[in-house]
């Protein structure tokens, strides 16, 4: 009896995609003698390839909050753009009281435990008006549990645009950052607050005469 034999496969081709060839990975013949031939890349070619950059969820959340200040800021000071509006005809005057009401902010709302003194020589130094009894609720609180926590709280300016200015009247939003450490210990919280303050001029100086929370 005579045997038939089965014609062998034929070898493929090297696969050339953009003028370089591939390698071609041929398998095991099935049961009825076809081969399967797998392409695959070489590791030089895949290790080449460009790796999308992600960027964090923290970043992400920090970019939106970018963007949310810059929106709020441009539709506050348009709604503000009136033709007696110093703040948008007297360059000097806004740079000082951004600069004024930038430190006073960082002065009376930071706290160290060691130096309570300090933040009530700032609040008798910025604070006027109905300012004094808003911030004196706070402060008591404050000065109560600082030194038998050991805590120390750090505030510092992110943005601040001044919305309006009239005579010696100015109208500010303000975006802080706020962070609180305990002495000897390395854990730490932080958070941002938005601030509105209505300041008032008094002695050739800016001084917070109304402070409210968003």
């Amino acid at each position: 009896m005579s045997r038939t034999r089965l014609p062998s496969p034929k070898p493929r081709r090297p696969v050339t995609v953009a003028g370089r060839p591939r390698k071609a990975a041929v398998t095991e013949p099935d049961s009825d003698g076809n081969t399967a031939v797998a392409e695959d890349l070489p590791v030089a070619e895949r290790a080449n390839r460009p790796h999308r950059p992600r960027l964090s969820a923290a970043l992400c959340a920090a970019a939106l909050l970018l963007a949310g200040c810059a929106v709020w800021f441009g539709l506050e000071a348009r709604n503000a753009g009136t033709p007696d509006n110093a703040a948008f005809a007297d360059g000097a005057a806004t740079s000082a009281v951004s600069g004024q009401m930038s430190a006073a902010l960082e002065a009376v709302f930071s706290v160290d435990y060691r130096d309570l003194g300090k933040t009530e020589a700032a609040a008798n130094q910025y604070l006027t008006g109905q300012a004094v009894d808003q911030y004196r609720q706070l402060l008591d609180v404050v000065k109560q549990q600082a030194p038998a926590n050991q805590l120390v709280l750090t505030t510092r300016v992110r943005s601040l645009a001044v919305k309006d200015i009239h005579g010696l009247t100015a109208h500010l939003l303000v975006f802080v950052d706020q962070s609180t450490s305990r002495a000897g210990s390395v854990d730490s919280s932080s958070g941002g607050a938005q601030i509105r303050i209505t300041a008032t001029r008094q002695d050739e100086r800016w001084r917070i005469a109304e402070i409210g929370v968003l």
